[in-house]
């Protein structure tokens, strides 16, 4: 261990809380094992800082040493932003312990959390208060808001309430030199030039730590109903959202597309009985949400999927008839990701385009992969309401999971063409990370990736914060 290390940690022993410092390669493991088992990581030291004001010195401190720090939340991330490079391993600073609530502002429809509090803490919290924090993602029993915030999540609900960013208030944050911003308010209207809490939203930690949030409620509905309708045609999918906007007394909470094999793999593996007679090559999963009764959201959901058989838009329509069978119905939604492990290899893709062009981009992505492996096996899923689609493709079956690996760079290319020639974005809500640097470089805007390096320059010109991620990378 180097002379700095020794003499940070020895600093840091006399500061911090006991078992904050954990210096034990063993107590590292989960704090370096990811979902995806793609990232492998080291670290010198994970640190546990119980409050902003310890975070604030242990970045003043890391600074003063030259010590790299990745900050982590539920490490739920799936492009390798929470995980340190081996080449850089530093310190990991965990906020799992900063999980106290601040505040309930219900007359405010604000809830102020530390950042360690989990996404389905602050949902409980309002529903506690007969509020909603309209914020969903599948990891949400154990993603935390500083984590969300720093890759600006958008979840199931960004159809209607839009990404995390949407729905901050107010936020405080420890800077590269320990400096706290003290920007945790409830105002909803602040204007003072420059918004400074959208410097870290989605920047994945590279200019600072998120401590704390304001984040912003809705009244809670009456009602809340899940229903499934048959795609005829992929096509129709603007179509319909462009109905149901302009025809249902609220705009849809979710608008999920599921395919086929999505059916059928949730089927065989999780037991759940596909809820239609003839599985269609694409469904779509609404939910509607409503101050109104639940007989008059029902009555609304049988007038919509009538007038869309009528015009040939869907083949078929299920509306449950109970609440077991409508948690069926959310848990195909929910268990996609975690079922197409069960296919063998995948290599995944997180994309954005217009919702118009949604269709367009399913079908051009299936032709592509095809001609680069006639057998695989596309699996894409996701937020077809704001056009975010997970492209993901399965391995042919019986291919090994190494030899279907050997494709990712040749088949990322042709899906990233396609995207960017739809006016679209390789990366919608999941972050660049480690994962998408060299993909920043190759299609993100020339401008924009050096304004961000410009900035990382001036807010941390060590680069002590989150180093080799999300900045763009132009190295082949």
């Amino acid at each position: 261990m180097s002379a700095n290390f020794q003499s940070l940690f020895s600093e840091l022993r006399d500061f911090l809380p006991q078992n904050a410092l954990l210096t034990d390669t063993a107590d590292h493991v989960p704090y370096l094992k990811e979902w995806r088992d793609r990232f492998p990581g080291a670290a010198d030291a994970v640190l546990l800082p119980e409050n902003t004001e310890q975070v604030s010195v242990i970045l003043r401190l890391c600074s003063k040493y030259g010590v790299k720090v990745t900050p982590q939340g539920g490490n739920t991330g799936l492009v390798g932003g929470q995980i340190p490079d081996p080449g850089n391993r530093g310190v990991i600073l965990s906020l799992t312990r900063m999980n106290k609530i601040r505040r309930i502002a219900a007359q405010d429809h604000a809830i102020i959390v530390e950042a360690g509090v989990t996404v389905a803490q602050v949902q409980a919290l309002a529903d506690s208060v007969n509020l909603r924090f309209p914020f969903s993602i599948a990891s949400e029993g154990s993603a935390q808001i500083g984590g969300v915030i720093s890759t600006n999540a958008g979840g199931m609900n960004a159809v209607k309430h839009g990404l995390i960013e949407d729905l901050i208030i107010g936020l405080e944050a420890v800077t590269a030199d320990g400096e706290i911003y003290h920007g945790l308010k409830t105002l909803r209207k602040d204007n003072q030039g420059f918004d400074v809490k959208r410097l870290f939203i989605g920047s994945e930690g590279i200019y600072g730590i998120v401590t704390a949030a304001a984040l912003r409620t809705v009244p809670k509905p009456n009602a809340d109903l899940y229903f499934a309708v048959a795609l005829k045609n992929l096509r129709d999918v603007p179509e319909i959202l462009s109905f149901l906007r302009n025809r249902a007394e609220e705009t849809p909470e979710e608008f999920e597309l599921i395919p086929k094999i999505g059916f059928v793999t949730v089927n065989e593996h999780k037991g759940l009985p596909v809820p239609f007679a003839e599985i269609p090559d694409y469904a779509l999963l609404i939910r509607l949400c409503s101050v109104r009764s639940e007989a008059q959201l029902r009555q609304e959901a049988e007038g919509l999927t009538e007038f869309l058989y009528h015009r040939g838009l869907i083949a078929d329509a299920v509306i449950p008839d109970s609440l077991r069978q409508m948690r069926e119905l959310r848990n195909f939604r929910e268990f996609l990701s975690e079922c197409q492990k069960y296919t063998g290899g995948s290599i995944k893709h997180d994309v954005s385009v217009p919702v118009s062009e949604t269709p367009g981009l399913i079908e051009q992505a299936i032709i592509a992969a095809k001609e680069i492996l006639p057998d695989i096996r596309p699996f894409p899923f996701g937020h077809a309401g704001d056009g975010n689609i997970h492209l993901n493709f399965s391995a042919p079956v019986g291919m090994e999971k190494a030899e279907f690996m050997r494709y990712e760079d040749t088949l990322n290319s042709a899906i990233f063409a396609i995207v960017s020639a739809l006016g679209g974005s390789f990366s919608a809500e999941h972050g660049v990370g480690r994962l998408r640097r060299k993909t920043l470089g190759l299609y993100g805007d020339p401008v924009a990736n050096a304004l961000r390096l410009r900035l990382k320059q001036t807010l941390d010109p060590q680069n002590i914060l989150n180093p080799e991620k999300t900045l763009a990378d132009y190295t082949e």
